[in-house]
């Protein structure tokens, strides 16, 4: 999941866990490609479970789903989530909003 121009923007997370709970969480994603990003997590999901990325700054949210979980020290978990299509327009305004 890597690329030669990863760009690190804040969002917040929004889904339900393992647990059915919903949950919000801010966290920062690595953009990997326009199809695919890292997040760090500290909410317990899985994969195949939808979740919305929000940028707070915008109000723009963005679906994706979780195409895999690796667990770290701490608690958290490192989430890979996939679009299904391009979303060059979210993480422009993000990063636009993120640089105010």
């Amino acid at each position: 999941m890597r690329s030669g121009s990863e760009a690190i923007l804040s969002v917040w997370v929004y889904g339900h866990g393992m647990d059915k709970e919903p949950f919000r969480e801010e966290t920062n994603v690595r953009l990997v490609s326009m199809h695919s990003a890292e997040l760090s997590l500290t909410a317990k999901v899985e994969e195949g479970q939808k979740l919305v990325l929000l940028d707070p700054a915008s109000d723009e949210e963005q679906r994706c789903r979780v195409v895999s979980v690796t667990e770290q020290a701490g608690g958290q978990s490192t989430v890979g989530v996939g679009f299904k299509q391009s979303v060059w327009e979210f993480w422009s305004i993000v990063a636009a909003s993120s640089r105010k």
